[in-house]
């Protein structure tokens, strides 16, 4: 398989680039003990892509599949929390072998977070949390433009990714699965109070792969791998507790995510932090990429910061090209592919490679 030059001739590139790819169709292994994070969470993507000639020769080499909502997608994962194999080899072929890969048409690209803490209250913790950064999260993992700014693709409040009523009774059934929890496997009760089936919310329990899934996610792995990190920190830091979301912040949220859904939000609009008041988007980012920043997820934090400052999204070849060569990252290059390296165990050569690779971009 020949890895193509976008720009210019072969370079250093095209050896780490062929490495990560495989790596990126690998679905990496759940038994792998963590190798970068103390938090103890794995992470995967539905990701959906156009049809263009780079995905077809892509998916000569990937298991696909056809949802209905598009016509090419497949899964990457799972990978422990802080694992950026993935998005950092998607990133490079967008980079230095094909340029028309986007994440733009179909827009699928859920979202997939589990906790290796096989307790009931990690995981309710974990929903929790996941359920009151909604808002914030059309801003993060939405890719379509509106005259407000970022909101999610056509009908998905109303059809895929929902937050109503029913959500929040899901969030009830939820607590009460807790309730009624009196060990062994968690999903195992869950099941009894789902019927094994998942249901078309913004957020909700998926029982195939058992994980919380976010549907409404539409990001580049980039930005997904920033949205999972904020979601282990926040959880571990208890900074939400489940009995905070009553009826009325819950109706906050549903009213905040169907506006922001719909109509846009931008770094100026103002919300509801969770845990930190009212502020604009763009001081919430920032507040997040501190707190990242702290655990040690500085490449994700660099996501957010570039976000926040800019106001631009992340999507194709020509907006990670307009990253990459940014302040923020210049500071990402720096950390992402040392820790590439060493998740992926590779000798001083590769390491060495694969730096060399980035740093390129």
């Amino acid at each position: 398989m020949k890895i193509r030059e976008a720009r210019g001739d072969e370079t250093v590139v095209a050896s780490p680039a062929r490495f990560l790819f495989l790596a990126f169709i690998s679905r990496g292994s759940p038994a792998r003990s963590p190798v970068y994070s103390r938090f103890h969470y794995r992470w995967g993507q539905e990701l959906e892509i156009s049809s263009s000639p780079s995905a077809m020769e892509i998916f000569r080499y990937v298991r696909w599949h056809q949802d209905g909502s598009g016509p090419l997608e497949f899964t990457y994962g799972p990978l422990w929390l802080g694992d950026l194999t993935a998005p950092l080899a998607f990133t490079l072929l967008q980079l230095y072998g094909w340029v028309d890969l986007t994440v733009r048409d179909q827009m699928g690209c859920h979202l997939h977070i589990s906790t290796a803490y096989d307790a009931m209250e990690a995981w309710v913790r974990l929903f929790g949390t996941s359920l009151s950064l909604v808002p914030f999260f059309v801003w993060l993992l939405g890719s379509h433009s509106c005259s407000g700014g970022t909101c999610l693709r056509g009908t998905a409040v109303e059809r895929w990714a929902l937050v109503n009523n029913d959500q929040f009774e899901y969030w009830r059934r939820v607590r009460r699965a807790a309730e009624a929890y009196r060990g062994g496997h968690v999903f195992d009760t869950f099941a009894e109070f789902f019927n094994n089936r998942r249901e078309y919310f913004a957020v909700t329990l998926n029982f195939g792969p058992r994980t919380i899934e976010l549907r409404l996610s539409e990001a580049h792995p980039l930005r997904a791998a920033a949205a999972v990190a904020i979601l282990a920190v926040y959880t571990e830091r208890r900074i939400i507790e489940p009995q905070w979301l009553d009826g009325r912040r819950l109706y906050a949220i549903r009213m905040a995510y169907e506006k922001f859904a719909t109509r846009g939000v931008s770094v100026d609009t103002e919300l509801y932090a969770p845990g930190f008041g009212r502020m604009k988007v763009r001081e919430f980012a920032r507040r997040l990429a501190e707190m990242l920043t702290e655990e040690g997820f500085d490449a994700e934090a660099q996501v957010l910061l570039y976000m926040a400052r800019t106001g631009r999204n992340i999507i194709d070849a020509e907006d990670v090209h307009r990253f990459m060569k940014s302040e923020e990252g210049e500071a990402f290059k720096r950390t992402a592919a040392a820790r590439v390296a060493r998740v992926a165990g590779l000798d001083a050569q590769g390491s060495s490679a694969t730096v060399a690779a980035v740093g390129h971009v």
